[in-house]
């Protein structure tokens, strides 16, 4: 019976392939904004010029990518494509070898953590964007610090912020967790990596890049329904920025100041508050406290980001596995149903308010009502329960 339904899923996983590398050969609009960006630097052109899909990274992923950029764009989709869903398998494999879980739930652990993530990573491929590389990234981070690989850890995690600055959120947690070391070699890594494309640009040019960027990044702004961070969802509730259709929300109309205030008073007391549980220094590296921590701060990063489309919550894959982990391992789990209700209201306001469940308009609206963010809301409150479930040291 079980090997009848891996076949089917994997049946079921092959067609849905085939249908995603159909779409992502049509769409694929930020893989050729990234590949537009390095042709410019062959041409020894301006990196960042307004665009319908604009290049907004950092000058290294347009520089990685050259060698890309001068082949045939479909073939490029194709090879783009497969290489995200073998980073994804990578990151599962790697993520099992982190808890070194080798038990009869191996598969319904790594089947489920896809599922939930399934969504996203479909909003991804659809883009070509470049959000599972980052979850690759990550998931090296987590994989060589729990083993002792600070060197490692460091070189990823700043390979991860030089390619899209967001991950710089786990940085400033091995700082607060008191990991000089990793967080020393993070910080080396970064001048590396910010150095490099000086090879294509020259030092001089790398460096007119880099401050234009830190001007682009300062201009990124969306307050569309697209955007799921709980930065923009606040700014929706409060004030009457126009959503989908010309709808409004707006339950207070604050001005902007005013909204600033209230989100940046937000933001600072869930940092306080994540802090005092975060306050014990790490003394073993195996404990399940870890990625458990490791996975708030994802969803931390985001939440607090001014603009989350739904291709970026690949990332979420992490949080979705510790969290299903958690629930397979620990049978006796204190507050065990609560923590599968949050889990359930997080998939179904991540999953099933996509156009293909429910239509685009109804979706738009649940988008414009901000339904991923809530969701991921609800799965960070299961993980708060999850870690306070057990002592400090928990393998």
């Amino acid at each position: 019976m079980f090997k009848h339904k891996k076949k089917i899923i994997y049946t079921l996983l092959i067609i849905l392939i085939i249908w995603k590398l159909i779409v992502a050969i049509k769409q694929g609009g930020d893989l050729e904004s990234y590949l537009r960006a390095s042709t410019r630097i062959i041409e020894n052109k301006s990196l960042y010029i307004e665009e319908v899909v604009a290049y907004i990274y950092p000058p290294l992923l347009a520089f990685a990518l050259i060698p890309l950029s001068i082949l045939n764009i479909t073939a490029v989709k194709i090879f783009w494509f497969f290489l995200n869903i073998f980073f994804i398998y990578v990151s599962l494999i790697l993520l099992l070898k982190t808890i070194d879980y080798e038990g009869s739930s191996t598969f319904n652990l790594g089947f489920l953590s896809i599922l939930f993530t399934l969504q996203s990573f479909m909003n991804n491929s659809n883009l070509g964007q470049v959000n599972v590389i980052i979850l690759l990234l990550c998931v090296l981070t987590l994989y060589f610090f729990v083993n002792k690989k600070n060197l490692y850890a460091g070189i990823f995690l700043s390979l991860a912020i030089v390619i899209k600055i967001t991950p710089i959120l786990l940085l400033f947690y091995f700082i607060f967790k008191r990991e000089f070391k990793l967080t020393a070699y993070t910080f080396l890594g970064i001048l590396f990596f910010l150095i490099i494309p000086s090879i294509a640009l020259g030092f001089g040019g790398n460096i007119d890049d880099l401050i234009q960027y830190t001007k682009v990044a300062q201009n990124i702004t969306d307050t569309t329904h697209l955007n799921q961070s709980l930065y923009n969802a606040i700014f929706h509730f409060l004030s009457p920025v126009p959503l989908w259709n010309n709808m409004t929300i707006n339950i207070a109309n604050l001005n902007e100041f005013q909204i600033k205030l209230i989100i940046y008073t937000i933001f600072g007391l869930v940092l306080l508050f994540f802090a005092f549980i975060f306050r014990n220094k790490i003394t073993d590296r195996r404990s399940l406290n870890i990625p458990i921590e490791f996975s708030i701060v994802l969803i931390l990063m985001l939440l607090f980001s001014i603009v989350t489309r739904k291709a970026h919550f690949v990332t979420l894959f992490i949080p979705h596995f510790f969290y299903i982990y958690s629930l397979l391992k620990f049978k006796n789990l204190p507050n065990r149903k609560s923590v599968i209700i949050l889990l359930i209201i997080s998939f179904v306001l991540n999953t099933f308010t996509a156009q293909g469940f429910i239509g685009r308009d109804l979706s738009d609206i649940m988008d414009s009502f901000s339904a991923k963010a809530f969701g991921t809301i609800s799965l960070l409150i299961g993980l708060v329960i999850i870690k306070k479930s057990f002592p400090t040291n928990t393998d």
